[in-house]
């Protein structure tokens, strides 16, 4: 694995869209999954079936790029799709919705070059070894609600290949412009163990598929 021996970097983790100088919120987390990276990015990105995600079991793709089909469930680079969030677990049929494009896919088979060489090779926030890594990032998408300039955000995912059936996923998220002050007073600790969790989930649905296709 060729990865940050500590991570995240004491001096914090970076976006490309909100680079960690302005950053208000950063959120984060991390898993050891016993299951092969491959399978673990399907499942990120297979939106067709999110029921094992207790925080985002709801997912709609609002528009695919030319060249996908556009009933496609699969998140590709440029598909714009909404998050329906469960940010009370007694109101599950009132979610928060979040509407989001993927800005990256980077796979060991076709690296991006969406993080910069220099980014990779010397901030310690991203795994620089391209051929052990699978990566997705999403952002807000531009004009898709009444936020507008006052919050910015782009999460990643790293899916690293520790062994043939082993990985390790490290997801984070930077929040920068005036709300994410709010988002930071307000809603820090119940975030970050969202993040967290939605790792815990990962790494559960993950694994139980990892062993079906093993029977």
């Amino acid at each position: 694995m060729s990865s940050s021996p500590t991570w995240p970097p004491a001096n914090g983790l970076t976006t490309i869209s909100v680079p960690r100088e302005k950053a208000a919120l950063a959120l984060l987390g991390s898993a050891k999954i016993n299951a092969p990276a491959s399978l673990v990015f399907d499942i990120i990105r297979n939106t067709q079936n999110y029921k094992w995600n207790s925080w985002i079991p709801n997912v709609t793709i609002k528009a695919q790029p030319d060249g996908t089909p556009t009933d496609s469930m699969q998140l590709v680079k440029d598909t714009a799709f909404d998050f329906h969030a469960i940010m009370d677990s007694s109101k599950p049929n009132s979610p928060f919705e979040v509407h989001l494009i993927v800005s990256d896919i980077s796979t060991p088979e076709s690296p991006s070059d969406y993080v910069p060489i220099e980014t990779l090779q010397n901030d310690g926030t991203f795994t620089s070894d391209l051929s052990t890594v699978y990566r997705i990032a999403w952002k807000r998408r531009p004009g898709s609600d009444w936020m507008g300039n006052m919050l910015s955000c782009e999460r990643f995912h790293e899916v690293i290949v520790t062994g043939e059936q082993e990985c390790l996923i490290r997801t984070w998220e930077n929040q920068g412009a005036a709300l994410a002050y709010m988002v930071k007073w307000t809603m820090n600790r119940k975030l970050q163990g969202l993040f967290q969790g939605w790792c815990d989930d990962l790494k559960n649905e993950s694994e139980k598929q990892a062993k079906g296709t093993a029977a």
